[in-house]
């Protein structure tokens, strides 16, 4: 027989029939394949290399553009539709962990926040919004004495305000006195009545102070400059000081807590179509694309080439000197 009879009847052989020597021979790679230890594919400086290279600005920004933000839409809309809360993503085991966790007596203390806060900016964007609160407030209450009426609340609003920029211990000290002073009252009993009077609406009248205020555009510019503040102290941390802290919730249980919650909300039906509608956004995009058209857009496809053909040429060494391929190939040769 010549070599273009064998090679006829080895084809025929593949590809005519009901496939079971091809597909004997798929599994034979297949298997050899997944008895290989992973470092044989991979050792730490070519996984890192690629890790890094795929990791890269353009790599990541294209990912980002491409699948997170149209995913990340497409989840939103569909939870919107669903009413899912939060509670409903929680197995009942892992909300009696939750709840150990955020009542750990020694969970996280958040002291690397403390001075985030400009305070002189906090209390000049709140002050004027109290300051109002306490008009109305002191403006219930009869003063006996040198001031009345409004003017004279005016003017005890602006003394409690004051306060506010002294330190704590001397505001405790002072404050009671100040108050007194200024009301020339039986303070106690008068500020009684007017809490009592005034209670109902303190609260939403703060509220509405404190609207009013943040919507001025100097409270704008607080509250961006507050921000910043923020921003600028929480960049400036030392990243193992905020886990350390976080570790004190303690970390590691916090961390376990997310494989019952994800068991419980895979095995959702709207979880479940959530991910097939995120595979099958995907393949719709990508799916028509070659493996190597992928991987060179990426950057990635020399490197992952001689990768795979290195190792995968040790692999098939190994492979072809085995008795499973040498009886294969016995069975692909017999007439």
């Amino acid at each position: 027989m010549d070599t273009r009879d064998a090679r006829q009847r080895i084809v025929t052989s593949l590809v005519e029939g009901d496939g079971s020597l091809r597909r004997a021979g798929m599994e034979l790679i297949v298997d050899h394949v997944l008895t290989q230890p992973l470092e044989t594919w991979l050792d730490v400086d070519t996984l890192s290399s690629l890790l890094i290279d795929a990791l890269s600005h353009g790599n990541a920004a294209r990912g980002i553009e491409r699948h997170v933000l149209p995913g990340l839409a497409r989840v939103q809309h569909a939870l919107a539709a669903s009413q899912e809360t939060v509670g409903d993503t929680v197995p009942d085991d892992a909300r009696a962990a939750i709840d150990a966790l955020v009542t750990h007596p020694s969970g996280p203390r958040f002291a690397w926040l403390r001075g985030a806060l400009d305070r002189d900016k906090l209390r000049t964007l709140i002050a004027p919004a109290l300051q109002e609160v306490l008009v109305s407030f002191a403006s219930h209450i009869p003063l006996a004495g040198r001031d009345g009426g409004a003017g004279g609340a005016a003017r005890v609003a602006a003394g409690l305000v004051g306060q506010l920029g002294r330190s704590t211990g001397e505001r405790l000290r002072n404050l009671g006195k100040s108050v007194a002073d200024g009301l020339g009252v039986d303070i106690e009993a008068k500020l009684r009545d007017a809490a009592r009077d005034a209670s109902q609406g303190a609260v939403s009248g703060l509220e509405r102070a404190i609207t009013a205020r943040l919507a001025t555009p100097e409270g704008e510019n607080l509250v961006a400059a507050l921000a910043r503040s923020v921003l600028a102290h929480v960049l400036a941390t030392p990243m193992s000081t905020i886990l350390d802290d976080l570790d004190r919730l303690p970390l590691a249980d916090a961390i376990r807590v997310a494989a019952p919650i994800l068991e419980h909300t895979l095995a959702r039906e709207l979880w479940r179509s959530i991910v097939r509608n995120e595979v099958r956004a995907a393949l719709a995009l990508e799916g028509a694309r070659s493996v190597r058209e992928l991987l060179e857009e990426a950057g990635l496809l020399a490197q992952t080439r001689t990768l795979i053909l290195d190792r995968a040429d040790r692999v098939a060494h190994e492979f072809f000197h085995g008795d499973a391929f040498a009886s294969w190939i016995d069975r692909l040769l017999q007439p």
